[in-house]
């Protein structure tokens, strides 16, 4: 069984003077960005983010189109392409319907 620094900081109370250090790495590595043994670019967190992107890409298209291209250059997702592409087919579906006063009452009473 292999004593890490964390075992060690616990043991001996100082749990909040843990520093992350990878001696190959050096100190402060950044592998993950929580202590609990998750992995922030695990298969699961992608799926999420990439259906996030689905939906903002329709919902909000510049906000899906920021997402879309931030999966393209952060991660090896195939989806990034397509949110793209549909944040702009929706941009052009909502400056439509904005457009033609879709959005706009005509009719003042309940």
């Amino acid at each position: 069984m292999r004593i890490t620094a964390v075992d060690s900081a616990w043991a001996h109370g100082r749990a909040n003077e843990f520093i992350d250090y990878d001696p190959a790495r050096g100190p402060l590595s950044s592998d993950s960005a929580s202590r609990n043994g998750t992995d922030p670019r695990s298969a699961r967190v992608i799926e999420r983010i990439v259906v996030l992107g689905y939906i903002l890409a329709v919902a909000m298209p510049p906000i899906g189109f920021g997402l879309g291209v931030g999966l393209g250059v952060r991660t090896k997702s195939r989806h990034w392409l397509w949110i793209v592409l549909l944040s702009f087919a929706a941009a052009v579906v909502w400056a439509v319907i904005i457009g033609t006063g879709g959005l706009s009452s005509t009719n003042q009473g309940y």
